[in-house]
């Protein structure tokens, strides 16, 4: 079975500026052994990044409860809303 060089190229990923999403962190207790993960909602603000250098497709998001704009992989989001 021959693989196929632009494999990423493949992938559909249907997110774009404007998007409402609730992002996946993922909070360490140092004490337990348990990892939970806590929830955010934010907006997109950039676009889909797809490169060899990335390996899996990014995107940047304007978190409304940190105030800051951070960068997800597509496992990390679920989109609430989208601008279509």
């Amino acid at each position: 079975m021959a693989r196929n060089p632009n494999f990423i190229d493949g992938v559909m990923w249907d997110i774009q500026k404007g998007d409402l999403v609730r992002t996946k962190h993922k909070r360490y207790v140092v004490l337990g052994n348990d990892d939970e993960a806590v929830h955010y909602h934010g907006i997109v603000v950039g676009h889909a990044h797809k490169g060899q250098l990335t390996m899996f497709p990014e995107i940047e998001v304007y978190i409304f409860e940190t105030n800051r704009v951070e960068t997800f992989v597509a496992g990390q989001i679920e989109i609430i809303s989208s601008t279509y």
